[in-house]
């Protein structure tokens, strides 16, 4: 971490991006599907298999009459009619196939749909990804999904690669100089991969391949998406046994007609010829067509709505949720952070900086430069978490000459060792209650030290806010350094902190409800605070009556079968880490519920690609296409938003039923027709 300033970049002008582009070509995968063989699947569909069998019966019909076998049978009519039925279906069936199927792959694209920041024209400039192009020089910081491969420039990174398989985080650092990048090496030091995530720190990253010739297209370049049919079995199953059942009962009536009127064989195999028809109305033929289509259709309205899936399955799989398990920041607060106040040592409250006394906002400012991700070009913020920016935007900005020597992090404390001066010094972030146990003293306006007596009350106004739905940052000064990995744990001064307010969505609490009234029940995880979280399901209505918060101590004491009990009737836990949120989500699967779970990628991707379905928070709204869940909000409460996946995928699920039911209804009329008019 640390303020990193990015004045020396230079990327492209928007001329040389231009040529770029036609050189190589744009950062943009182009659709491969083949009509003829989209036709080649829908004339050899079941539904047209039988249709066949429904002309072929015809013409033996027609052909032993004409060679005298058995008494002429008049077929001629609906043989053709028949065989035009099935040149219609083969052909709307080829091309409704190939429709779904490019709608889908535009909306399952393997590259990174969001916006990133790229040095243009000597200024960053937020763009496209899909406008990246090689040689542009993008910035990246924890949280942010990398648009396309590339050479780390400048900074320091960890970067998740599970999007091309692998599932340990990688340390980047800047290429020396005269490096040339490989390509293909997801371990090398140096080079980033399109759909990779910042888990931490900062780069400068120069592209080097884009679109089609990124590492991560060439490994999904075979992926073929599909809405598959399997989460209907039961239906399906219902309607091929009415469909067997009407064609057995058309091909007896018929053929004991045939026999009471000397044409045995006529009547049999017309019997057959009208009981395939009715067979390929009601029964499996066709419907994998119909369901591309409607599937086809709801993940384009979901993708117009801001909603990104990764596989077909978890369109029909979250018709079912039972349990959302989600973050709070990003979904079901906005992830939109102000810094409301400052306090410091001897327990005074500033709105402003410019308030602060000027000795004690010079350790302010350093220590917030020290340890906060925020990117700075031509003065201004332009990376980093909201909560990072609203820390460095309430200190007005700036920088200042340090270098970052050492950091460590661990038991809800971060810590960096960087220059200052003509010596060092490390700045120490966290809670107010693990800052605050390591400092015995505290800046006083006039930057100079005291001896910090109210401890206890700086606690309580910390919890007091923290009731109030506030987060907070505290900050520390340490004349010791950081050895074998550990922040100091005493003598530290301490700075003070700032409460940090997020902001909630109108629809979030009304979301929460109509979840609820569906039969989905909301459940908060999160790394904050017991009282902050307290405030968060209360305001969004998740906490009422009854229901529980538990904290991750209290959640690792419960043995399987105790969680199991416990994990319908659990509304938050606090202070969880991935892996406690992998064992929330594997009991809840092994109870048979529904879970999806929303989280932020950079941290619970693991958790993200083991949940049935899953969602991204909107610090990275793209990197959803790299994890194997369904959904990432983009631009609205992620509550909303997982009510409006799951009441698109209930209408997608309504309409596939009307569809079976209208062919059963055809069915029926055609069994009629035949027992009751004849052809």
């Amino acid at each position: 971490m640390a303020v990193s300033e990015l004045n020396g970049l230079s990327g492209l002008s928007d001329k040389e991006a231009e040529a770029a582009e036609r050189k190589y070509g744009a950062n943009a995968v182009a659709f491969k599907g083949s009509l003829r063989s989209s036709f080649a699947e829908s004339f050899s569909s079941l539904s047209v298999r039988l249709l066949i069998i429904s002309v072929l019966s015809d013409v033996v019909s027609i052909l032993l009459g004409m060679l005298g076998f058995a008494p002429a049978f008049d077929a001629y009519e609906r043989t053709v009619t028949v065989f035009a039925v099935m040149l219609i279906i083969g052909i709307i069936g080829g091309v409704m196939r190939e429709n779904s199927r490019k709608i889908l792959w535009e909306s399952f694209s393997v590259l990174p749909k969001g916006e990133c920041r790229a040095v243009r024209n000597r200024k960053i400039a937020v763009i496209p990804a899909s406008e990246v192009r090689i040689g542009d020089v993008v910035t990246v910081f924890d949280g942010d999904v990398i648009p396309a491969d590339g050479v780390v420039i400048d900074g320091f990174i960890t970067v998740e690669q599970s999007a091309l398989g692998s599932s340990v985080p990688v340390e980047k650092t800047a290429a020396p100089e005269g490096f040339r990048h490989g390509g293909m090496n997801i371990k090398d030091p140096y080079s980033v991969y399109c759909g990779s995530s910042a888990v931490k720190g900062f780069a400068a990253v120069k592209i080097t391949a884009v679109g089609e010739n990124t590492r991560l297209a060439k490994k999904c370049e075979d992926a073929v998406h599909e809405i598959p049919e399997t989460a209907f079995s039961g239906i399906k199953k219902l309607a091929a046994v009415t469909g067997i059942i009407l064609a057995a009962i058309v091909i007896t009536v018929n053929s004991v007609n045939g026999a009471a009127a000397g044409n045995l064989a006529g009547g049999l195999f017309g019997g057959i010829s009208c009981g395939a028809l009715i067979l390929s109305a009601v029964t499996v033929g066709g419907k994998a067509i119909v369901l591309n289509a409607f599937g086809a259709d709801s993940v384009k309205r979901l993708k117009d709505g801001g909603t990104f899936l990764q596989s077909g399955e978890c369109l029909a799989e979250a018709c079912g949720t039972d349990i959302i398990m989600t973050e709070r920041e990003g979904m079901i607060t906005a992830g939109k952070y102000v810094v409301s106040g400052f306090i410091d040592g001897s327990g005074k409250e500033y709105g402003k900086f410019s308030e602060i006394g000027k000795g004690l906002a010079k350790f302010l400012k350093t220590a917030v430069l020290a340890a906060v991700n925020v990117g700075v070009y031509g003065g201004e913020a332009v990376g980093g978490n909201s909560a990072d920016r609203a820390i460095f935007g309430f200190i007005g900005g700036g920088s200042e000459n340090m270098k970052l020597q050492t950091e460590a992090e661990g038991n809800g404390i971060y810590g960096v060792t960087v220059t200052l001066g003509n010596g060092l010094a490390t700045v120490i972030r966290g809670s107010s209650d693990a800052v605050l146990e390591r400092c015995g003293e505290y800046f006083g306006a006039d930057g100079q030290k005291y001896r910090i007596t109210n401890k206890d009350a700086l606690r309580k106004l910390a919890e007091t806010l923290r009731l109030n739905g506030k987060d907070i940052a505290a900050f520390g000064f340490s004349d010791k350094g950081i050895k074998g990995g550990n922040v100091p744990d005493s003598g530290c001064v301490f700075v003070g902190f700032m409460a940090l307010q997020d902001g909630y969505p109108e629809d979030t609490a009304e979301s929460v409800k109509r979840l609820k009234s569906r039969g989905i029940k909301t459940m908060v995880v999160t790394s904050g605070s017991r009282e902050n979280i307290l405030f968060t399901v209360k305001y969004a209505g998740i906490k009422k009556s009854g229901g529980v918060v538990v904290d991750a101590e209290q959640l690792g004491k419960m043995n399987a079968a105790q969680l199991s009990e416990q994990v319908e009737k659990i509304n938050a836990v606090v202070g969880v880490s991935a892996r406690e949120k992998l064992r929330l989500a594997n009991t809840a699967r092994h109870k048979g519920k529904n879970l999806l779970f929303a989280g932020n990628f950079a941290e619970d991707a693991a958790v993200l690609r083991e949940s049935a379905v899953s969602m991204a928070s909107a610090s990275a709204p793209a990197c959803v296409k790299q994890v194997g869940g369904a959904f990432a909000e983009n631009g609205s409460s992620g509550i909303a938003c997982a009510e409006k996946l799951i009441s698109e995928s209930v209408r997608f699920n309504r309409s596939y039923k009307i569809f079976l039911i209208l062919r059963a209804v055809l069915a029926l009329m055609l069994s009629a027709a035949v027992m009751f008019f004849g052809w």
